[in-house]
């Protein structure tokens, strides 16, 4: 249940990104940070051929630094709820 909304947040995110660089506007904010941490752990999830803008945000996000690197003790419990 709790994977199902996230995902159904991280899709609709896609719709804020149509006018912005990033999830609040044309600044990297605290939203985008929260915003990747639900889409780092949905990845597997996701359809990304289907939210094209949201793949390109979370590729330009897992770019910054400290963006790509998440420990797997932070990393694994959060795959299995995407499963």
């Amino acid at each position: 249940m709790l994977a199902g909304r996230a995902i159904d947040a991280l899709v609709q995110a896609e719709r804020f990104l149509t006018d912005t660089a990033y999830i609040a506007g044309d600044t990297f904010t605290l939203a985008d940070i929260a915003a990747y941490t639900s889409a780092f752990a949905m990845r597997q999830a996701l359809d990304w051929s289907a939210l094209p803008l949201l793949h390109a945000w979370y590729t330009k996000i897992g770019a910054r630094p400290g963006g790509a690197h998440a420990p797997s003790h932070i990393a694994a419990p959060w795959a299995r709820l995407a499963r």
